[in-house]
């Protein structure tokens, strides 16, 4: 190789650019140095390929929720059933569960705005699916009846509105006289727990009417966790019917119940069916609420009637595939909101705000109030109130529907384009090698000038000393000759530097 002409081009910066590709017309060995220096160059720029071969990113593995661990844990709250209450009074009065009470007045005054945060659940990583689940809720219905409004034109120069007729055992309500918002409550038929009708005259339009219906039913979700955020999403609901196995007023009896011949299990819809041959005698001890079976009537099951109808004994039938509400929670909550809705009232003032308890203003919207906003009023009591029968189901938390938890790790990414310079940049080099070899001389003496720094130094020894020294130049005599050799650097006649 030529390295006269690869080290002169070290000693200007700007030919170290220039000179690999200052291609003429030279011998090989020539043409072998700018190979060299082009290689040298392009070494210098494999550092950002290098540091771009490998990436750290977030990876995600997904684990099926175990019960038994503290590691790995996913569930979300669900109920089949639901049966708290507070305490009897002597008078027969059922008081209402405290979380449910407060769950209900949560939902009237301050709903949050994702009810799913209400919600519990747990996922250890904070990314969890828990796909499709069923549970015991609270749904809400309400139908627009201003149609069946009637005006009657007073004596004096205002009109009166009144609505009536709804249920049978609904009550006669009318606004006018000053008077702006009028609400009744009734129950309806027996599955539901409260019909409440309110009739208004806002500001802006004319009077309205809203019949809603409170009830028991059962909810299929699809919810999952996503960074600690639970978001909820309700595919379907199946109303509840009344119990139509003889009614009683145990407190372990069942006003609402539904069978379903389908059940979901880990997200997946699997066939239920009642155990056969094992019809159910009034006159035997029973335990309701414990037993792995319960007794469903034929007019239950994948039905919601609205009366009672003793058709038949029932059969047992598994309890995961049975949802029921009972008669002591039914009656506290109805009197519970019974007392929240029944006859509100809005007296209209000089202002928009009306005057009127808490709950009634609620509903009059300053005024502005339509059938979207009662509705949505609706819509965020239920919502309260079914997160409420979720986390206080009676399996409690060993009912929760399981989910798939998310872990997330820090993995290694190859990125293998970034491969592709240092690996160009390797095949020369293994080129540059081989054809070195090929081209280096096979003697030894023949190496010396390439492999022995001594040589550079013998050829700037003065004649003298190379005939004193009476050798051939090849490594083995300059390395005998330099172990008894000494030499100095001193200026000649000439002003050059020499060894002596």
């Amino acid at each position: 190789m030529d390295t006269t002409e690869l080290v002169y081009s070290w000693h200007r910066p700007w030919r170290v650019l220039l000179f690999p590709f200052e291609w003429q017309r030279q011998n090989f060995r020539k043409y072998f140095a700018k190979f060299a220096a082009l290689l040298a160059v392009l070494a210098f720029i494999t550092d950002p390929f290098t540091q771009q071969m490998v990436e750290f990113v977030d990876c995600y593995r997904i684990f099926a929720s175990d019960r038994n661990s503290t590691t790995l844990r996913g569930a979300i709250s669900r109920a089949n059933t639901y049966t708290a209450y507070g305490d009897q009074l002597q008078t027969g009065k059922i008081e209402i569960d405290g979380p449910m009470a407060f769950a209900i007045t949560t939902g009237l005054v301050n709903p949050p705005i994702d009810a799913s945060s209400l919600v519990q659940a747990e996922c250890t990583s904070g990314n969890c699916t828990f796909g499709l689940f069923q549970t015991l809720g609270i749904c809400h219905s309400c139908q627009d009846v201003s149609a069946m409004i009637q005006s009657q034109h007073d004596t004096g120069s205002d009109y009166n509105y009144t609505l009536s007729d709804l249920s049978s055992d609904s009550r006669f309500i009318e606004v006018g006289r000053g008077i702006s918002l009028q609400t009744s409550v009734s129950r309806g038929d027996n599955s539901t727990i409260l019909q409440v009708v309110v009739l208004q005259i806002p500001l802006t339009e004319s009077p309205f009417a809203v019949d809603c219906r409170i009830t028991p039913c059962v909810k299929t979700y699809n919810s999952s966790m996503t960074n600690t955020v639970l978001n909820e999403t309700v595919l379907s609901t199946a109303p509840m019917g009344a119990n139509a196995i003889a009614d009683t007023f145990d407190p372990s009896f069942m006003s609402y119940l539904l069978a379903t011949t389908q059940t979901l299990r880990n997200g997946q819809r699997e066939n239920c069916t009642p155990v056969p041959a094992m019809l159910f005698n009034t006159t035997d001890t029973y335990d309701v609420i414990n037993s792995e079976f319960v007794v469903v009537s034929t007019a239950n099951i994948d039905a919601a009637p609205n009366r009672i109808l003793v058709v038949d004994n029932g059969t047992l039938w598994p309890k995961e595939c049975v949802w029921q509400f009972g008669l002591y929670s039914d009656r506290a909550i109805r009197d519970q909101l019974i007392a929240d809705f029944d006859n509100l009232t809005i007296q209209q003032g000089g202002g928009t705000t009306g005057i009127g308890l808490l709950n009634a203003r609620k509903l009059w919207e300053n005024g502005y109030a339509n059938f979207s906003s009662v509705n949505q009023i609706m819509s965020d009591l239920t919502d309260t109130m079914t997160s409420t029968i979720r986390q206080r189901g009676n399996e409690g938390s060993g009912g929760w529907a399981p989910g798939d938890v998310t872990v997330r790790f820090t993995c290694v990414q190859v990125r293998w384009a970034w491969f592709s310079f240092p690996a160009v940049l390797v095949g020369l080099a293994t080129v540059f090698l081989v054809i070195l070899i090929l081209q280096s001389p096979g003697g030894m003496a023949e190496r010396t000038w390439k492999s022995s720094s001594l040589a550079v130094l013998f050829c700037a020894l003065d004649d003298a000393m190379k005939i004193a020294g009476r050798f051939e130049l090849t490594r083995e005599e300059m390395l005998r000759l330099a172990k008894t050799t000494t030499a100095q650097l001193v200026q000649d006649e000439e002003g050059r530097a020499r060894f002596l």
